[in-house]
């Protein structure tokens, strides 16, 4: 009758005590993706509706889909002033017209013209075949395209009501402050439990 070897895990090979992720790992990791997004939707929503009002840049949606593929319907140009002086062909700006006040225009600018002092831009959209029925006179100061941010749009127009609201600014504060709360209150558990009479420490997990 032989004796029965204890059963070993090879040298190097884990076993299922090692393999064992602790819990206090898992929740520190959730908590810290779920404060990364809420920080993301919150910093994000702020850059690209309260930003403009203090910041050198503006941000239009695009609700057409003229200037496609270079910027998609449904994204958010930021634009940036700069001296006409320094447009060229090529560029891409959004002006008003003064037929249309309320209407802004992203569009390529095909050619720039000199007339009396004055420099006047023909614009057209990249999906367009012909050029705008129009010519912009350009103030001293023009908002050009700096870049987009994609689909952008649908998000702060669904920002702008009152459910958007909520879902994009309050409910990821209340996630922050939430955890913020916990974090408190698992630091007093531990306070608690750490005497000086020898008591075994307790840590938070």
């Amino acid at each position: 009758m032989s004796d029965k070897q204890p059963d070993r895990s090879p040298i190097g090979t884990p076993t299922s005590e090692t393999r064992r992720i602790p819990r206090g790992a898992i929740t520190s990791a959730i908590r810290t993706i779920a404060v990364l997004v809420a920080t993301f939707v919150i910093v994000a929503t702020l850059a690209l509706t309260v930003g403009p009002r203090f910041l050198p840049y503006q941000t239009f949606i695009v609700l057409s889909s003229s200037m496609e593929p270079a910027i998609p319907v449904g994204a958010v140009v930021v634009t940036v002033p700069v001296p006409k002086g320094d447009l060229v062909s090529g560029d891409v700006i959004t002006y008003q017209r003064a037929e249309e006040p309320d209407i802004a225009v992203t569009h390529r600018i095909i050619r720039l013209t000199g007339v009396a002092g004055a420099l006047i831009a023909r614009t057209r959209g990249d999906a367009n075949l012909v050029d705008d029925p129009w010519e912009v006179t350009l103030s001293p100061t023009v908002l050009r395209v700096s870049g987009y941010v994609p689909l952008a749009g649908y998000a702060l127009m669904f920002a702008q009501s009152p459910t958007g609201r909520l879902v994009t600014i309050i409910f990821p504060a209340s996630i922050l402050a939430a955890m913020w709360a916990f974090e408190q209150w698992q630091r007093r558990v531990w306070r608690r439990s750490h005497t000086m009479d020898g008591i075994r420490i307790v840590t938070p997990s």
